[in-house]
């Protein structure tokens, strides 16, 4: 028999076995029960296993979800680059945005990772207005191919919040983007900052 580390199994020859030893003193008896396990072992190593192909799964369609928007928005602003006549000013003004999502999206992977690696992320004292002013950034191309106004509030910039940047903007996104899917061309989606108390309200508001 050999133990297995950090475990109550054992293992004889290619079978796992679970011993358990009961003593009577008074008769001099010990008794040791030896119970076959390997069955219950290999059910347990399947669910495991399909709850870490869970896992995955939910975790590919979260980083799809995640990088969907500002990919969409780069190639949006590559487009506009491939204009046989574009302004220099235009040129350089398309180029730095797109540079821009595809920072955005470098981050976002890298966010990604160290979830997965159980790192901490680094967060800031930043502002909330300059948080949504970003966010609505982002997905202005897309609202008006799709013909939607977005109206921005952010009369109150005294806000502040300690976050990681890119998470949050990432979650205003994200609202903004189910937003615009739920509205139709003509329609108006709002987001704006307020204050309840001690906390920061941000609304998302659509017609859909």
């Amino acid at each position: 028999f050999s133990v297995v580390p950090e475990s109550d199994w054992w293992i004889y020859r290619d079978r796992r076995v679970s011993v358990v030893e009961s003593s009577i003193p008074e008769e001099g008896i010990r008794f040791v029960l030896i119970h076959d396990m390997t069955e219950s072992w290999e059910l347990q190593q399947e669910l495991a296993r399909h709850q870490r192909l869970a896992a995955m799964g939910e975790m590919a369609a979260g980083l799809a979800h995640q990088l969907r928007t500002p990919l969409a928005t780069a190639l949006l602003y590559s487009g506009h680059l491939a204009r046989p006549v574009l302004a220099d000013a235009d040129r350089c003004r398309f180029a730095g945005k797109t540079l821009d999502r595809l920072r955005h999206l470098e981050a976002l992977i890298g966010n990604m990772l160290r979830f997965v690696r159980g790192q901490a992320h680094e967060t800031e004292i930043v502002c909330l207005a300059d948080l949504l002013e970003e966010s609505a950034q982002t997905l202005t191309p897309q609202f008006e191919a799709d013909g939607i106004a977005l109206r921005v509030d952010v009369s109150d910039r005294s806000l502040e919040v300690r976050v990681n940047r890119k998470e949050m903007v990432g979650a205003l996104v994200n609202l903004l983007d189910n937003a615009r899917h739920a509205s139709a061309g003509g329609a108006c989606v709002e987001m704006s900052l307020g204050q309840e108390g001690k906390a920061a309200l941000i609304d998302v508001c659509d017609q859909g």
